[in-house]
């Protein structure tokens, strides 16, 4: 998952126990709530995907809260761009002037989110 052993071992730590991704998902997001303060300055240096809008790569934003999760997108944040606001996942986010163990948690969640994601939800007709 990660080239950095001392991450690998973090993220092993962390989700030992989980079962699933939505297990590992919800152990990530209690170790991000434990770390984060906001508010806090991130630039986007993950394209956005055809037919999104508002947060483009580059764009510098400030992250004020935590939003409930995505299905697809997992932790989401509600970021503030000039004078509007959207949402935004944070895998989509690198910080700016954190903390090292507050940078190492969000680096850990992005590295797991892009090398593991969460499976598709198949809704059946039943």
């Amino acid at each position: 998952m990660s080239k950095d052993p001392l991450q690998s071992e973090r993220l092993e730590a962390l989700l030992v126990d989980c079962h699933n991704e939505w297990e590992q998902l919800a152990a990530l997001e209690a170790y991000l709530e434990e770390q984060l303060d906001f508010p806090f300055q991130a630039v986007c240096d993950v394209a956005p995907v055809p037919g999104s809008y508002g947060i483009g790569q580059g764009d510098r934003v400030k992250v004020l809260a935590f939003l409930d999760s995505d299905q697809r997108w997992g932790v989401m944040v509600r970021v503030q761009k000039e004078r509007r606001f959207y949402r935004c996942p944070l895998f989509r986010l690198k910080p700016k002037k954190l903390t090292p163990p507050q940078m190492m948690a969000v680096d850990d969640y992005r590295v797991w989110f892009l090398a593991v994601g969460l499976p598709e939800i198949v809704e059946s007709d039943e």
